[in-house]
């Protein structure tokens, strides 16, 4: 048999077409057994593969027409659609032999099947499948555009721009299955991204990243995300990084979550709720630097708080205040309630001086001065919560030795008059006092409810004179809380100067008290405890027995 064209039919001899039918009738010489025309075979497997209903096509028939069609000419390409229509047919092929079939059909006309391959993994749910594929097929297209770049290129410098096309339109018919816009050469840079992200659209890596984020398979969605990125950066939209960013925060992924953040800091702003869980995550993940970055932007002061204490609490010990300076530098508005808390400075540690030494020169190292404040508040205040009245002593004994007693304001007195108030050191109560009327501060009558308290410690409480002429010093007039406290150590005492005192008290001056109390005489037996022998009386409840030798050792350490 010989393939004839329809009557009327004329071809010019030397012509393609005219080559390729005889070189079809001589393949149809040595296979007698292919008894079909050429034309009506292509016209028949074209229409059947471009009707609009593809499940009515027969993959038995559909496999034997390519087959033979292929086989009379191994350089037939068709066109892209129509490639594509085959992918699907041939994808809904419930035996493996058709597919297994189509792709060796494909090979031997060096068409590319990368892309049914991939399709066909997915749809079999062979993800491990798919990946691979995947990014083999980016490896060896990125090597293949490269070249291909170079040499269009070195055309365009030729003035070669007819080749120069023609080589991106055999790249796109080899790796797109969808219609490619021909962009300018001389936008060579933009050609080659614009060429990869329509290649990689094809090779279904936006499907392949849901299925990694459904999968939490964080190695492949960063590998994913880094090829679209570096190829065009708007290739995934917002939503799509939304998607991300949740399923990221729904299973604790730190490294996906971050990669997202700073890939869409400039162009998603996200919502508060949406920047909480993202600077929960990293915090509770150790990953400081996107947390510090989102604590930033948090409107929440409470929510700002935990995050900033629970960076602190893992971030190294020595570094904390550094940390801390680079949030007030940023503008960051961090106050004592803010580092009110243990967390900073553990209990194990305030509590050894070797380390608090090296603790505080780092932190006073620090040029802020709001900074410095900060870092001896929160260790008085740690000192004070682990009742360690001895690491405050040192604390404000490294203060004093380095002049830095300036630094202190009302709220770090605050802290040290209740630590006095439980620990008994009288002597160093008094200095306290008028170390913070010497600095220009105040003490609230609370301060001095503190300071009048630690006066009780002890068998002996003659010292309380004292604090009392001193807060009618500052206030003229005592609090509520103050009389029911003095009328307490009365009652308990049999204190009879206190019981006429308050007797009096809406009358009380300075000067009546001081006569009263002859605090003159007090005055001069404060650094002497057996002078004080006045009012005698057991350890009263609720406080301690007063060590003299302790205390005195303790004022001692406060003036070098």
């Amino acid at each position: 048999m010989r393939l004839t064209l329809p009557k009327g039919s004329v071809i010019p001899k030397g012509s393609k077409f005219q080559q390729l039918l005889d070189k079809a009738n001589v393949k149809l010489k040595v296979n007698k057994d292919i008894s079909t025309d050429y034309r009506p075979l292509m016209y028949e497997l074209f229409k059947m593969i471009d009707q609009k209903d593809h499940q009515k096509v027969k993959i038995p028939e559909l496999t034997e027409k390519l087959s033979t069609l292929f086989s009379l000419n191994s350089t037939l390409r068709l066109s892209r659609e129509r490639k594509s229509i085959l992918d699907q047919i041939y994808l809904k092929a419930d035996n493996l032999a058709y597919a297994t079939k189509y792709r060796q059909i494909l090979r031997s006309t060096l068409m590319d099947h990368t892309v049914f391959d991939i399709v066909w993994a997915i749809d079999h749910e062979n993800y491990e499948m798919a990946i691979t594929l995947f990014m083999k097929a980016v490896e060896y297209y990125d090597s293949k555009l490269y070249d291909i770049g170079k040499e269009v290129k070195q055309l365009i410098e030729d003035g070669g721009e007819e080749r120069a096309k023609y080589l991106e339109n055999e790249l796109v018919t080899h790796l797109s299955t969808t219609k490619y816009k021909w962009l300018h050469f001389e936008k060579g840079v933009d050609w080659k991204v614009a060429t990869r992200s329509n290649l990689y659209r094809n090779l279904k890596a936006f499907q392949l990243l849901s299925m990694a984020r459904e999968r939490n398979d964080t190695t492949n969605i960063l590998n994913i995300l880094d090829i679209l990125a570096v190829n065009d950066p708007y290739a995934l939209l917002d939503v799509n990084y939304t998607d991300l960013m949740n399923s990221a925060l729904q299973n604790k992924n730190p490294d996906v979550a971050s990669h997202v953040y700073y890939a869409t800091q400039d162009r998603i702003e996200y919502t508060q709720g949406f920047l909480i869980q993202m600077g929960r995550l990293f915090v509770s993940c150790n990953y400081p630097e996107p947390a510090i970055d989102i604590l930033q932007k948090i409107d929440d002061e409470n929510e700002k708080k935990i995050l900033l204490l629970d960076i602190l609490a893992r971030a190294p010990f020595y570094e904390r205040w550094l940390i801390i300076n680079d949030f007030v530098e940023a503008g960051l508005e961090i106050n004592y309630n803010t580092v009110m808390t243990s967390k900073i400075c553990s209990s194990d540690r305030i509590n050894n001086f070797a380390i608090l030494t090296e603790f505080m020169s780092a932190g006073l190292s620090i040029v802020s001065e709001h900074v410095k404040k900060l870092m001896i508040y929160s260790l008085l205040k740690n000192a004070d919560d682990h009742r360690r009245p001895a690491s405050l002593i040192f604390i404000l004994s490294y203060l004093c030795r380095r002049s830095l007693y300036p630094l202190l304001d009302h709220a770090h007195f605050t802290i040290c008059f209740h630590t006095l108030s439980y620990c008994g050191f009288k002597i160093v109560s008094f200095h306290l006092l008028n170390l913070a009327l010497e600095l220009g501060i105040k003490p609230t009558l609370k301060d001095y409810l503190f300071l009048m308290e630690c006066q009780l410690h002890g068998e002996e409480h003659q010292t309380l004179y004292l604090m009392i002429v001193a807060a009618l010093r500052t206030h003229s007039k005592l609090s509520t809380s103050i009389l029911d406290f003095l009328k307490s150590v009365s009652d308990q005492t049999n204190d009879t100067k206190l019981e006429s005192f308050l007797e009096n008290v809406d009358d009380a001056t300075v000067e009546s008290t001081t006569e009263l109390f002859d605090t003159e005489d007090v005055e001069k037996s404060k650094r002497s405890k057996d002078a004080r022998t006045s009012y005698r009386h057991e350890v009263l409840p609720g406080f301690k027995i007063y060590s003299f030798s302790h205390d005195n050792r303790s004022y001692g350490n406060l003036l070098f």
